[in-house]
Protein backbone atom coordinates (compact mmCIF):
# COMPACT_ATOMS: atom_id res chain seq x y z
CA UNK A 1 0.00 0.00 0.00
CA UNK A 2 3.04 2.38 1.14
CA UNK A 3 4.46 1.68 -2.03
CA UNK A 4 0.94 2.86 -4.78
CA UNK A 5 1.07 5.59 -2.52
CA UNK A 6 4.60 6.67 -3.29
CA UNK A 7 4.36 6.03 -6.86
CA UNK A 8 1.00 7.79 -6.97
CA UNK A 9 2.93 10.89 -5.49
CA UNK A 10 5.45 10.27 -7.80
CA UNK A 11 3.01 10.01 -10.79
CA UNK A 12 1.35 13.39 -9.58
CA UNK A 13 4.71 15.35 -9.27
CA UNK A 14 5.70 14.69 -12.76
CA UNK A 15 2.60 15.28 -14.35
CA UNK A 16 2.48 18.94 -12.76
CA UNK A 17 6.17 19.31 -13.99
CA UNK A 18 5.07 18.33 -17.27
CA UNK A 19 2.40 20.95 -17.24
CA UNK A 20 5.01 23.39 -16.33
CA UNK A 21 7.31 22.36 -19.21
CA UNK A 22 5.57 24.59 -21.92
CA UNK A 23 5.80 28.13 -19.39
CA UNK A 24 7.72 30.23 -20.02
CA UNK A 25 9.16 33.55 -17.99
CA UNK A 26 8.88 36.19 -19.97
CA UNK A 27 7.03 39.17 -19.37
CA UNK A 28 3.72 39.87 -20.96
CA UNK A 29 3.80 42.37 -23.54
CA UNK A 30 0.81 45.19 -23.59
CA UNK A 31 -1.76 44.69 -26.34
CA UNK A 32 -0.72 46.68 -29.71
CA UNK A 33 3.07 45.78 -28.86
CA UNK A 34 4.57 43.19 -31.74
CA UNK A 35 5.44 39.76 -30.16
CA UNK A 36 9.09 40.82 -31.62
CA UNK A 37 8.91 43.78 -29.99
CA UNK A 38 12.46 44.28 -27.39
CA UNK A 39 11.50 46.27 -24.34
CA UNK A 40 14.06 48.72 -23.17
CA UNK A 41 12.17 50.94 -20.77
CA UNK A 42 9.06 51.81 -18.99
CA UNK A 43 6.74 52.41 -22.00
CA UNK A 44 8.98 52.24 -24.84
CA UNK A 45 9.55 49.21 -27.05
CA UNK A 46 12.11 48.65 -30.46
CA UNK A 47 10.30 46.96 -32.88
CA UNK A 48 12.29 44.96 -35.18
CA UNK A 49 11.40 46.24 -39.44
CA UNK A 50 14.22 44.39 -41.55
CA UNK A 51 17.61 44.54 -42.29
CA UNK A 52 19.42 47.22 -44.32
CA UNK A 53 21.09 46.63 -47.55
CA UNK A 54 24.46 45.91 -45.61
CA UNK A 55 22.49 43.09 -43.22
CA UNK A 56 21.95 45.10 -39.88
CA UNK A 57 19.08 44.97 -38.40
CA UNK A 58 16.63 48.26 -38.46
CA UNK A 59 14.25 49.12 -35.91
CA UNK A 60 11.55 51.45 -34.53
CA UNK A 61 10.88 52.87 -31.37
CA UNK A 62 7.33 52.08 -30.24
CA UNK A 63 4.67 53.32 -27.55
CA UNK A 64 1.36 52.27 -26.54
CA UNK A 65 1.21 55.61 -24.02
CA UNK A 66 2.62 58.16 -26.16
CA UNK A 67 4.65 59.30 -29.07
CA UNK A 68 7.93 57.46 -30.26
CA UNK A 69 10.27 59.12 -32.22
CA UNK A 70 9.78 58.32 -36.21
CA UNK A 71 13.27 57.55 -36.66
CA UNK A 72 15.41 54.68 -37.44
CA UNK A 73 17.18 52.50 -34.63
CA UNK A 74 20.23 50.25 -34.60
CA UNK A 75 21.84 47.86 -32.23
CA UNK A 76 25.10 48.61 -30.59
CA UNK A 77 27.21 46.49 -29.35
CA UNK A 78 26.48 47.06 -25.42
CA UNK A 79 22.49 46.18 -26.56
CA UNK A 80 21.74 49.78 -26.23
CA UNK A 81 19.70 51.40 -29.57
CA UNK A 82 21.45 53.95 -31.20
CA UNK A 83 20.31 56.64 -34.40
CA UNK A 84 24.01 56.58 -35.82
CA UNK A 85 25.01 53.40 -38.03
CA UNK A 86 28.40 54.10 -37.31
CA UNK A 87 28.24 53.35 -33.62
CA UNK A 88 26.21 50.35 -34.30
CA UNK A 89 27.68 46.73 -33.74
CA UNK A 90 27.05 46.76 -37.40
CA UNK A 91 30.36 48.27 -38.47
Amino acid sequence: MKSLIVVAGLVAIVALAACQKGTTMTKQLPPGVPENAIHVKDDLYMIPIKNDNSGCMMYRAHSTKGAAVAAIFYRASDGAFVMDKAKSACN
